[in-house]
């Protein structure tokens, strides 16, 4: 007699069940892990903004601006000398809620002197960054530029809506 090469019924059933439970485990894990990822890829793109405004304002001893466009952070940023836009970031913002650290509206620009500080009468700005849904555990994000214009990031827990 020869015997039939395959899968049995009960067999197949395992496997589904076994994969169901894989999946019910791992799809959390795997949504905050891409959730995690755009907060970092969002968070450095902010942070290279910062750097290269203050780095422009060093190289051509002129105030220049970081500013969000038409005032608002969701539409992106850009980096402003002389009203010439030097470099615009269209893609920032997407899918993020921002504020100034303590859940106000965050500054719509940002401004480094030819020094690369912020100015002594400068206060510390923050930045605050965090998926607008569904944050989870310490996905937020804050970038701090001091009046000398230092950045930093740091994380922190969600904020509680």
């Amino acid at each position: 007699m020869h015997k039939e090469k395959g899968f049995t019924l009960i067999e197949l059933m395992v496997t589904v069940a076994v994969m169901g439970v894989l999946l019910t485990l791992g799809i959390p894990g795997f949504q905050y892990l891409m959730q995690s990822n755009h907060m970092s890829t969002q968070t450095n793109e902010l942070v290279t903004g910062l750097a290269t405004a203050r780095s422009e304002a060093v190289r051509s001893n002129q105030s220049t601006v970081l500013e969000a466009i038409d005032g608002d952070w969701d539409d992106g940023f850009r980096i402003v000398r002389d009203s010439d836009a030097l470099r615009v970031f269209e893609t920032f913002g997407t899918g993020l809620e921002l504020d100034d650290g303590d859940g106000g509206t965050p500054p719509a620009n940002i401004t480094f002197r030819g020094d690369g500080t912020r100015g002594a009468a400068s206060s510390t700005v923050t930045i605050g960054l965090e998926p607008a849904d569904d944050c989870m555990g310490d996905m937020r994000r804050e970038i701090t530029i001091t009046p000398g214009g230092s950045v930093s990031t740091t994380r922190s827990a969600c904020n509680d809506d």
